[in-house]
């Protein structure tokens, strides 16, 4: 019989950051091969939340090890030509040793409760680095999510495949 893993979703706290610098790191290994890795934009990021709470955290606790396994990054923005706003799921990132853990289901609980309780007119959210792209929209939808269009990229001259040096 497996062991069922308990895991609490919740806002983050001061004390979390080093954790979510660390699992942002595991992400970008993953899933932005092509970029370099800045722990100062994220602890930033981070600094902007404890300041403003625009950004928002959330993080995923192990209850029993007390370890933080997953965050979810939300952001609130005004529509630019209607009125009211909407939130944004920007980036969920479950530690890979904690994946199917439902983690990353309960952070995107407590994201939509958070949506619902700011009284948001939609939220949105979805995959913008290639990773996993049917599984994440799968997942998504699972939640109420609909597809309504697509995202694309062009890297810039300013962007060069990084192969050493990355961190």
């Amino acid at each position: 019989m497996t062991k069922r893993v308990t895991i609490l979703p919740r806002l983050a706290l001061e004390d979390d950051a080093e954790a979510i610098v660390d699992i942002a790191r595991e992400a970008v290994e993953q899933t932005l091969p092509h970029h370099v890795f800045d722990p100062d934009k994220v602890r930033a990021s981070f600094q902007r939340y404890i300041d403003t709470a625009n950004p928002t955290f959330f993080v995923a606790e192990h209850v029993v090890t007390r370890r933080i396994v997953g965050f979810l990054k939300a952001t609130m923005s005004e529509y630019d030509f209607t009125d009211g706003f909407y939130t944004t799921c920007e980036v969920i990132s479950v530690r890979p040793a904690m994946r199917g853990s439902r983690a990353a289901a309960l952070l995107l609980r407590e994201f939509l409760a958070w949506s619902d309780m700011l009284g948001a007119k939609e939220s949105t959210g979805g995959v913008d680095n290639g990773f996993r792209n049917d599984a994440t929209t799968r997942f998504f939808c699972r939640f109420g999510f609909e597809v309504v269009g697509s995202f694309v990229r062009r890297r810039g001259s300013g962007s060069q495949h990084v192969e050493e040096g990355r961190r």
